[in-house]
């Protein structure tokens, strides 16, 4: 827990909740950071090999960059909740006529600084249209994910690939789920807990069938398939300590949510993890659900990646 100590200045909680981490931007102000990162990748690598667990959660986003795994629109959602709405804003409107005034940059906050950099080369003067908004929201995201962290990223690597044969670790093909589950061990869940503290909307009540078959699957699942729900939905499979009540989203407290959607019952469940929601269409059975919902949290992967 010393790594998430706020006094090093390592990391930061997550933007959603206070019992996940990130890796703090500007860490950079305490001059050994990089020797803290690099040992907290030797710790991580050496846990795996004792069977130790780590009693500490990141985001997806960190997990992935350890893993050299492709980052996604959805991981920008737990690390810059602002950031990700603005730009979710951009890509599903159209902005031509809207004056907005953007350019091919991004500012920062540094200690009171406020600071410009280029996205692209001569970005300062390029603005963003409808015709290269799509490469600005890709420029954006590879810069607040990657850019901004990637020497403490690069650290992080370093200390676990030391202790940890890359090549053998590659072969396994895990992934950040994966990883947090050998990292931090498999969570006990209480599934009365959850079913308490949950709440339905657009049409689901506590009596709904396709709500009952819901739950019948989380019964019949084991704590590691329940988990990869929690994470799917909530973006990390901690509970906090106070149990599924103080469940916090990226506006304070938020109840684990089931919403309705009238999809195609061929599409898969959906979450947004900034509200603990899990968009769920009214799936026909409980064979359909238990498919669509455990494809879902743990093999697909939505949104666009970081090319």
């Amino acid at each position: 827990h010393g790594f998430v100590d706020p006094s090093p200045a390592l990391f930061t909680h997550s933007a959603v909740d206070d019992y996940t981490y990130q890796i703090n931007a500007l860490s950079g102000i305490n001059p050994e950071h990089l020797q803290y990162y690099e040992l907290l990748g030797k710790v991580m690598a050496k846990s795996i090999f004792d069977g130790v667990q780590l009693d500490v959660h990141f985001s997806s986003a960190f997990y992935k960059a350890v893993l050299g795994l492709e980052l996604t629109f959805e991981d920008l959602e737990r690390v810059d909740t602002e950031l990700y709405q603005s730009l979710k804003y951009l890509q599903e409107n159209e902005i031509d006529e809207q004056m907005l005034c953007l350019y091919f940059t991004a500012s920062y906050d540094e200690f009171g600084v406020v600071r410009d950099t280029d996205l692209k080369e001569g970005g300062k003067d390029i603005e963003v249209t409808d015709a290269n908004k799509h490469e600005f929201i890709q420029l954006k995201m590879r810069w607040r994910l990657l850019d901004r962290v990637a020497a403490q990223r690069d650290a992080v690597r370093r200390g676990f690939f030391e202790v940890m044969p890359e090549a053998e670790f590659k072969s396994i093909g895990m992934d950040d789920r994966e990883l947090e589950l050998i990292l931090c061990g498999i969570p006990k869940i209480d599934l009365e807990d959850w079913r308490r503290n949950s709440e339905y909307k657009s049409g689901y009540t506590a009596s709904d069938p396709v709500i009952d078959r819901f739950w019948k699957v989380m019964e019949e699942w084991d704590d590691e398939l329940r988990a990869a729900v929690l994470r799917f939905v909530t973006g990390t499979p901690k509970v906090p300590i106070e149990g599924f009540a103080a469940l916090k989203g990226s506006s304070g407290p938020k109840m684990f949510c089931v919403q309705k959607v009238q999809w195609d019952l061929t599409r898969l469940p959906q979450a947004a993890t900034c509200f603990n929601t899990l968009y769920l269409p009214p799936y026909a059975t409980t064979e359909q659900l238990r498919e669509k919902l455990e494809f879902a949290v743990t093999e697909a992967s939505e949104g666009f990646g970081l090319k």
